[in-house]
């Protein structure tokens, strides 16, 4: 209709009228342009503020996790510090206290993975989304410290390989009794003892246990620095997932 109008218009030489129909056309492609770019934007805002708000629950529970996992490693640490004292000492060994701290010290935790919304971002290129190029960067780090948790993780278990063949070798384990038909197995099928003396005994163990200890010490203060990190980074992402909406 436009078109005809102008056409009329110019056929008629009414230049005043072909000039507002021209303003009419143009003014009306730009709104057009705009309101679709607005409702572009508006989408991706709300793109964004989804994923900030999924990032930003995965990394809570990921802190959550880490926490709890940092607090397993303080009791081994410092239960790997009693036993190695003990190891140390020229003095007989209790038995029982001795056992209860090799149990609750000789031990590693599969790390968290990666958050799974960064991974789908990343893999969707959708990083563009995370527009302040700083949070980007915290984000990757973040994914860095992880990995580095999971370095320390295989580096902590090398340790264990070492010294638990020193255990096994001064490690008494009585017979199994048999069941008869029908009667209840025994809590205990095989009643093991750790002969700490021998372990005392042992050349390599001072060496190993130490060699562990820095190991331990090692894996939970990159948990505490991961942990204070990543406190940041949800407080940055919620922040962000608000602001988007």
């Amino acid at each position: 209709m436009r078109i005809l109008s102008i056409t009329k218009h110019l056929r008629e030489q009414n230049w005043v009228a072909v000039f507002l129909d021209f303003f009419i056309v143009v003014v009306g492609v730009y709104m057009g342009l705009q309101v679709q770019e607005w409702s572009s934007k508006r989408a991706q805002n709300d793109e964004a503020a989804a994923y900030h708000a999924r990032l930003a629950i995965e990394y809570e529970a990921l802190v959550d996790t880490l926490k709890g996992h940092s607090e397993f490693y303080d009791g081994f640490l410092r239960n790997g510090i009693n036993l190695t004292s003990m190891l140390l000492a020229e003095q007989v060994i209790d038995q029982d206290d001795a056992t209860q701290l090799m149990k609750n010290s000789l031990f590693s935790l599969t790390p968290p993975k990666n958050p799974a919304v960064l991974d789908e971002m990343i893999s969707a290129g959708k990083m563009s989304l995370i527009a302040d190029p700083v949070q980007r960067t915290q984000l990757l780090n973040a994914r860095y410290q992880l990995q580095l948790i999971e370095s320390f993780y295989e580096f902590l278990n090398l340790g264990i390989e070492e010294i638990i063949p020193l255990i096994q070798g001064c490690t008494v384990i009585n017979g199994v009794q048999p069941v008869a038909d029908n009667a209840p197995i025994p809590e205990d099928l095989i009643s093991i003892r750790f002969d700490f003396t021998c372990l005392q005994s042992e050349p390599e163990m001072p060496v190993l246990m130490t060699e562990w200890l820095q190991r331990l010490e090692g894996i939970h203060s990159v948990y505490i620095q991961t942990i204070e990190e990543f406190e940041t980074v949800t407080k940055q992402l919620q922040d962000l997932a608000r602001e988007n909406r």
